[in-house]
């Protein structure tokens, strides 16, 4: 026996193709060049993708697991839990100078190997003023500001910090 699959009448809507669906998910992004470094140690360049307005420690903070990214001209969807480290060039953080009252220069060691230099800045907390009060908020990133990039350190790939 033979099936005829019906033909939809031509007041019927067609079902969109994939490269419509693909269009109708897209939203507006900043494309910010980034180093992303796993927490097994390996390292990729490749693209973030910033929704416009968007903080970039909010973004990889989500509760969300998985994080789209392109690397080599490919769209690839990381789980947020592996990246230790996103470095982003000086330049695409929002600016908080308002709301900074504390720097700190630091040294920041990793778990396994690797260390980075940097600058942390926040505002602390009434009756909370010392690095290890901000180190210790329940975020879970860490924004340094290194020579050439800003680095947002996952805190669960930091073995210590060290004030200099």
């Amino acid at each position: 026996m033979r099936h005829v699959l019906a033909q939809p009448a031509s007041h019927e809507l067609a079902m969109p193709t994939s490269q419509d669906q693909s269009l109708e998910f897209r939203t507006p992004v900043r494309r910010l060049a980034a180093t992303f470094t796993f927490a097994c140690g390996a390292s990729q360049e490749g693209v973030l993708f910033c929704p416009p307005g968007e903080d970039v420690d909010r973004l990889l903070s989500s509760p969300e697991p998985f994080l789209p990214i392109e690397v080599n001209g490919k769209v690839r969807l990381v789980a947020r839990r592996t990246l230790a480290i996103v470095s982003t060039p000086l330049g695409y953080d929002f600016d908080e100078e308002g709301t900074i009252t504390r720097r700190a220069t630091v040294m920041v060691r990793l778990i396994g190997d690797g260390e980075i230099d940097g600058e942390i800045a926040f505002a602390p907390r009434p009756g909370r003023p010392r690095v290890l009060d901000f180190l210790n908020e329940p975020t879970p990133r860490l924004r340094l500001w290194g020579s050439n990039a800003v680095h947002h350190i996952s805190k669960e790939c930091i073995d210590s910090v060290e004030e200099r």
